[in-house]
Formats: C-alpha cells, sequence, structure tokens
C-alpha cells in the first residue's frame, strides 16, 4: 500500500480536529475525500505532509511508518495543490520559475514550451504569461497553480479542492488532465460532484 493511515486521530488546540479515521491508498489510485467544512479534510491533507501531528494511530508510507526522521524524504514523493492560495504580485512566468529556484527543485527547471504545453491543456491563452499575478482571475490563478503541481513531476498529487475556481468548461479540462493519466496517484478533497464522481473511491470524513 502506497499511503495508509490506521485509525487517526488529530488534536489541535485542545480540539479534536480528525477522529478514528483510516484511509488506504494504492499505487495509481484517484481518492476524494469528502464531508461538511471543518470535518478536517485539508488537516488530513497536511498531516500527509508532516505539517500536523498525530494524536493516536499510524501513518504508513510504502509500508513503514512516517517518523520525524523520514518526514523530509517523504514530503519529496508528494505535490501540493493548496486550497487557499497565496501568490506574490510578480510577473505569472516569473513565479511559475522560481519554484526551481529552490535547491530541491533545481534539476526540475521547465522549458517555456513545457510550461506552455500545459497552459494550452488547461485552456489558458499563452498571453497570460505577461500579467501580473494580480491582474489575472481566479480560475487563472488555479490553473497556474495547477501547472506549478504538474511541474514538479511527482506522482503522488495531494489536491485541495482542486476544481473551486473554475467555469465548467475549464473544470473538464482540468479534470481530464489529471484522470487520463494513469500514473498519477491523487489524494484529493472536494465538495465537486463531478470530480468526486470521476475518483476511484469515495471516502466520507
Amino acid at each position: 500500500m502506497l499511503v495508509s493511515l490506521n485509525d487517526v486521530s488529530i488534536v489541535i488546540d485542545n480540539k479534536t480536529i480528525v477522529e478514528s479515521f483510516s484511509l488506504e491508498v494504492k499505487k495509481g489510485e484517484k481518492v476524494v475525500i469528502t464531508g461538511m467544512s471543518g470535518t478536517g479534510k485539508t488537516t488530513l491533507i497536511n498531516l500527509l505532509l508532516g505539517f500536523v501531528s498525530l494524536e493516536t494511530g499510524l501513518y504508513l508510507f510504502n509500508g513503514k511508518p512516517v517518523t520525524k526522521s523520514n518526514i523530509s524524504d517523504i514530503r519529496k514523493q508528494f505535490a501540493l495543490l493548496p486550497q487557499n492560495l497565496s501568490f506574490s504580485n510578480e510577473n505569472v512566468l516569473n513565479f511559475i520559475m522560481n519554484l526551481f529556484s529552490y535547491h530541491v527543485n533545481k534539476m526540475l527547471k521547465p522549458v517555456n514550451d513545457e510550461i506552455f504545453s500545459l497552459a494550452e491543456k488547461l485552456l489558458l491563452d499563452s498571453s497570460v504569461f505577461k500579467s501580473k499575478m494580480n491582474d489575472i482571475s481566479g480560475g487563472e490563478k488555479q490553473r497556474i497553480a495547477i501547472i506549478c503541481c504538474l511541474l514538479l513531476k511527482r506522482k503522488i498529487l495531494l489536491l485541495d479542492e482542486p476544481t473551486s475556481a473554475l467555469d465548467q468548461t475549464t473544470k473538464n479540462a482540468v479534470m481530464d488532465l489529471f484522470f487520463k493519466n494513469d500514473e498519477f496517484t491523487i489524494i484529493s478533497t472536494s465538495h465537486d460532484d463531478e470530480w468526486a464522481s470521476r475518483c476511484d473511491r469515495i471516502i466520507e470524513i
């Protein structure tokens, strides 16, 4: 099993956010976690990245316990699309390329054609790359974040509400890009019934 959460509970500031939750995800599976706002969906994404700690239970990656000593290596296996996107007001293309200024990503630095190819698949006009981040729409920002996520070339994608800012046409393009690639393992959260219907499994929390 690629990712396993066994009867996990998460407590933050003396408040139980997640209680007795279990999840198993195989390589290549597309899984969506659904539930009302405030039930801990984003917290589970943060747990997988090691940004929050377990109160009880066990987190396994490739069958081995995740610990403080190995979480940094495990984190490199994931690409994250966060729900709450934070952008600096810079040129869009520079924003993307800044991701590859970090040591861990330097060897993955893309060429412009690779970026433009993804943009075309996501129905983004190439003129957007000349704009400032603050001057583009919420849907364009979400697709720029998706491009960043995909350029990291990681096989496990953590997608937190990946279609929240998209209209129907662009949502279809995004879903096709994610779900037609058998190599991607996707752990997502979503309130979108169409997204959920295309996943292999729906996990309610």
